[in-house]
């Protein structure tokens, strides 16, 4: 496994235990490896890039699912 230094990378397992799911308790979770929140464009092209080279599958999640 190969470390990405990536500002906004979170890799702490409590950090992304509240990350995996939303107020949406009955959608199933998983577990995420890690979670990334870019401050810019050129964070977001840099992990692209950094996804690539590593084969690393990378998916946009939303912010929340909007349950009220």
């Amino acid at each position: 496994m190969t470390t990405l230094d990536l500002p906004g990378l979170l890799t702490d397992p409590v950090t992304l235990e509240n990350l995996s799911h939303d107020e949406a308790e009955w959608a199933p979770a998983g577990a995420p490896a890690a979670a990334f929140h870019p401050q810019s464009t050129e964070d977001v092209q840099r992990s692209r890039r950094s996804s690539t080279r590593t084969w690393t599958s990378a998916a946009p999640s939303p912010a929340s699912t909007a349950s009220t």
